[in-house]
């Protein structure tokens, strides 16, 4: 099961995506959650990757797919209670 902080990512980036038309960049979720680097919304996007919340391309920017899930299987909670509004 994703952890909330993941769940928070989860959120953000469909957010971003249906707000922009594309996906974030981890610099821009980095920024987003206040992570003090890059590596942690990695992290993030790889432990979402292996849940089969997301899908990306390695090594291309913007290329990441939210993924369909079983009603309720995954909540989505507020981004933007978290560290900064986008």
């Amino acid at each position: 099961t994703p952890t909330k902080r993941q769940l928070e990512v989860l959120t953000m980036i469909r957010v971003f995506i249906r707000e922009n038309g594309f996906a974030p960049t981890t610099r821009e979720i980095q920024e987003h959650f206040g992570f003090a680097s890059q590596t942690a919304a990695v992290n993030h996007l790889c432990s979402l990757k292996w849940h089969g919340a997301i899908s990306n391309m390695a090594g291309k920017a913007r290329t990441i797919r939210v993924l369909a899930f079983k009603a309720g299987a995954m909540p989505s909670p507020d981004y933007r209670g978290a560290a900064g509004a986008m």
